[in-house]
């Protein structure tokens, strides 16, 4: 069925989703051999306004496909605020305060507790770009039409055959908030994100991402720490 195939989706690769999202709204890597100056200062001020959003709010849907056969799909909204962020995408969310991370399973009842790694953290925090894509890729860019509006498209290039993220096509408006972004792993997995909408400026109190307990007293908290 459509829906219990979404559902499966966002469950098994929410993880995967968190790394993708910070790589969103970071403007994360990807191949070297050209580094466009204008395709930097879009980078640069992307950064800049990132940094500078105080506490983010948008909501997004993710796509993975193999060749041009379409995987799956998962929605959600993210909040983030400096190193911390909330996902909710349903029946699968998670918390994460800076340094711990909590992950609700609506199927299980379940949620596990534990301390990413600093390359995790990295993936999902999305402050850590700032000095990412500046090292070990290249970039180029160009003007494109997003939905009948103006915007850039940057595309990133990995120098080393081995890096994670071989390709990324970020898509950003004039204002250099991201819309879209394609992601490429290996030679032919693509994951793609758009972003529907993105607030900044917003507050959240640093209770916000921690997993509440109060309002899932029947879920067992597992400590994987």
């Amino acid at each position: 069925m459509p829906g219990q195939r979404e559902d499966h989706y966002t469950m098994k690769n929410m993880k995967n989703i968190l790394t993708i999202l910070v790589a969103l709204l970071l403007a994360v890597p990807a191949i070297a051999i050209e580094k466009d100056p204008e395709a930097r200062k879009v980078l640069d001020a992307a950064a800049k306004a990132i940094g500078s959003a105080g506490g983010i709010e948008a909501q997004f849907k993710i796509t993975t496909y193999v060749g041009g056969s379409e995987q799956g799909s998962g929605s959600g909204v993210i909040r983030m605020q400096g190193k911390k962020f909330m996902v909710d995408a349903g029946d699968q969310k998670n918390w994460f305060d800076g340094r711990n991370l909590w992950t609700y399973n609506a199927d299980t009842q379940e949620v596990n507790l534990t301390l990413p790694t600093r390359k995790e953290q990295q993936a999902m925090n999305p402050y850590s770009f700032v000095g990412i894509y500046k090292k070990g890729y290249g970039y180029t860019i160009r003007e494109v039409d997003y939905h009948g509006t103006s915007a850039y498209e940057v595309r990133l290039l990995a120098e080393k055959a081995s890096a994670d993220i071989a390709e990324i096509l970020l898509t950003t408006n004039t204002h250099h908030v991201p819309l879209c972004v394609r992601m490429r792993q290996g030679s032919s997995t693509w994951t793609r994100i758009n972003i529907n909408q993105y607030h900044s400026g917003k507050t959240f109190t640093d209770d916000y991402f921690t997993f509440p307990q109060e309002k899932y007293p029947e879920v067992e908290v597992i400590d994987m720490r």
